[in-house]
């Protein structure tokens, strides 16, 4: 996995919990309901915020572990280690 510093995460954690209860079930509720469509796009839809979903709630996760790892502070160097 890449090393990266938690500053570096693409974009807020509220956002995705937003994507997970609301988007990605509100994909789901209007794959379901569409008239009017072919089917295809329906399972598109229904696919789609499936995956919404399934990929937020897992970056979430892993962000939220990264987060409450303890932080481990700077090596001081002396003259003498130079």
């Amino acid at each position: 996995m890449a090393q990266f510093r938690i500053t570096d995460v693409g974009k807020p954690q509220i956002v995705r919990l937003m994507d997970v209860v609301f988007i990605g079930p509100l994909m789901i509720w209007m794959g379901n309901k569409a008239t009017g469509v072919p089917s295809w796009t329906k399972d598109a839809m229904v696919g789609l915020g499936i995956a919404t979903i399934i990929y937020n709630l897992k970056n979430y996760m892993e962000i939220r572990e990264l987060m409450q790892q303890p932080k481990k502070a700077p090596k001081i160097y002396s003259l003498g280690d130079i």
